[in-house]
């Protein structure tokens, strides 16, 4: 890659981490965003800890649909992406199937909370000026231009998610 290559790729991952963190923000999960600049889009979020109730039944308004968001974008989705998360993440450690006491399936019922649907939230992906659309679009584009700038970033998260 050359240098002018590199300082525009380098550019696209603090945007991405910065459209990111506005949607963290808006849907006030910020404290489960983890910066992960050696991962393909620069960040992951973990798993809503224990003591705190499934995201589908926080009261947080679109937290769950934050988290959902922000983790199908990441790429944390793979195994080949999981695998490169800390050690202690709760999120790899269920999705690489390492710790006998704690299954993906798991972590999606109790902790997570089913998938996303798209009736939920297609209002404020459409409403101009919704925090939340706004920086999902604005991640997206983002990720996009970083995908284009520095396509070996994501080299890895090209398999089937299992």
């Amino acid at each position: 890659m050359r240098a002018q290559d590199e300082a525009i790729a380098g550019d696209d991952l603090e945007a991405a981490w910065f459209h990111a963190e506005r949607l963290a923000h808006a849907a006030s999960l910020s404290d489960l965003l983890k910066r992960a600049p050696e991962l393909p889009a620069g960040f992951y979020v973990e798993v809503q800890p224990d003591a705190e109730p499934a995201l589908d039944f926080d009261e947080r308004e679109h937290r769950h649909a934050g988290w959902w968001m922000l983790a199908a974008v990441s790429g944390q989705m793979h195994k080949s992406v999981s695998a490169r998360l800390p050690a202690d993440s709760v999120w790899r450690r269920a999705h690489q199937d390492t710790d006998p006491d704690l299954s993906l399936a798991h972590v999606v019922q109790e902790r997570l909370g089913m998938f996303v649907h798209l009736p939920p939230i297609a209002g404020w992906l459409v409403e101009p000026g919704h925090p939340l659309g706004d920086a999902y679009f604005d991640l997206l584009t983002a990720l996009r231009r970083l995908r284009q700038q520095a396509p070996e970033r994501f080299v890895s998260d090209q398999s089937v998610t299992e």
